[in-house]
């Protein structure tokens, strides 16, 4: 009588994928690659033997055997940039892990608000930019003169400074705002 053997086919977690009676010389059909996300499949790994086998078949099973999938942690490139697209920082990170954030640039006339984009739990590639808000323009005064003219009234509008005058709306520059 020829002896059988039993294959056992785990996930990483050591959940029970396939189990297969093989009789001694046979070989053993590796079931379908299992999937874990943010991980890339790299094998079985054959336990008793400490080995990595590829494939769709395990060739003359002589033993009982065990076979566990093997995965590779994902990683994913995450750039930091500035304003003008040049490179400030550039960091391979895994997959669901956190990027560390450089020093965002000063920009004059400008605070930094934060960043384009998350990324406290990376998933993909990413390229992020500082964000930024206009200062507003302290003048002081509620009036200004000009050419002997009250000017009755000044406000910021899209981080502009507009004047309103005589029923028209001007920019700082002097420009008719319509």
């Amino acid at each position: 009588q020829i002896p059988r053997y039993t294959v056992t086919f785990l996930d990483w977690d050591d959940e029970v994928l396939s189990v297969e009676k093989v009789y001694r010389g046979d070989d053993a059909a590796v079931p379908q690659e299992p999937v874990r996300q943010g991980y890339s499949f790299n094998g079985w790994r054959w336990q008793e033997r400490e080995i990595l086998i590829y494939g769709t078949t395990v060739p003359s099973i002589r033993e009982n055997a065990t076979f566990k999938a093997q995965f590779e942690i994902n990683t994913y490139t995450v750039r930091f940039l500035d304003i003008n697209g040049e490179l400030l920082d550039e960091q391979t990170v895994n997959w669901n892990e956190a990027a560390t954030a450089p020093e965002a640039p000063e920009v004059e006339g400008y605070t930094f608000t934060g960043w384009s984009e998350y990324f406290d739990h990376v998933t993909c590639d990413i390229d992020v930019y500082p964000l930024y808000e206009q200062n507003d323009l302290e003048l002081g005064i509620e009036e200004i003169n000009h050419n002997s003219e009250i000017i009755n009234h000044k406000f910021i509008k899209d981080g502009q400074l507009l004047i309103e005058r005589n029923g028209k709306t001007y920019n700082a520059l002097g420009a008719e705002v319509k």
